[in-house]
């Protein structure tokens, strides 16, 4: 899929009672992506929003799951009646304890077969402090270059986009992982 630069429009319509159609497009060359770009989904569609949020060492601030032993980006499911961004404001402030801006989109990730599209946003923190949650039971900053080996792969790949390329909107499909890939890792005996 195409980068996009920074100077773009980007609307989210409503058909038939979920996201079904992204138009994004380039003031400058009107190159964008649009419904055809994605497959038509006969079930649920789901959104997610996650925070890519930067300390002052460009560091990268990662939540590591209960649930799955995987460090994570901050972030989750948009809701009914939300936008991507009041998801990852609302998301950010639930899992780590902070309450955050966005500054701007970073990227739009597909998964294939398209029933998935996940929205990455730069975000900066304005209040509260790091806490764990009941999701996270562990928040931390890491180098992009160095992530910890638990890191989950998607995570992973929207994180190295922004070390190469912060000033694009990256557009993208990701890989399909296998069932291995969403479990804990192993643990040493």
């Amino acid at each position: 899929m195409p980068n996009v630069s920074a100077a773009l429009e980007v609307q989210i319509i409503r058909k038939y009672g979920h996201t079904a159609e992204i138009v994004r497009c380039c003031k400058k060359c009107s190159h964008g992506l649009l419904e055809s770009d994605f497959k038509e989904t006969q079930g649920m569609f789901t959104v997610g929003a996650f925070a890519i949020i930067l300390d002052a060492q460009q560091r990268v601030l990662l939540c590591h799951r209960r649930d799955m032993d995987r460090w994570n980006v901050p972030g989750g499911g948009v809701m009914s009646g939300e936008t991507p961004w009041q998801a990852v404001i609302r998301e950010v402030h639930e899992e780590v304890g902070l309450i955050v801006c966005v500054e701007r989109l970073l990227g739009v990730y597909a998964y294939p077969p398209g029933d998935d599209l996940i929205f990455s946003f730069l975000c900066t923190i304005t209040g509260g402090e790091i806490a764990e949650s009941d999701e996270a039971d562990a928040v931390a900053y890491f180098e992009k270059e160095r992530l910890p080996p638990t890191t989950h792969l998607h995570h992973a790949l929207r994180i190295k986009d922004v070390a190469e390329h912060s000033e694009h909107v990256h557009l993208k499909t990701l890989p399909l992982l296998s069932t291995h890939e969403f479990s804990s890792p192993p643990r040493p005996s």
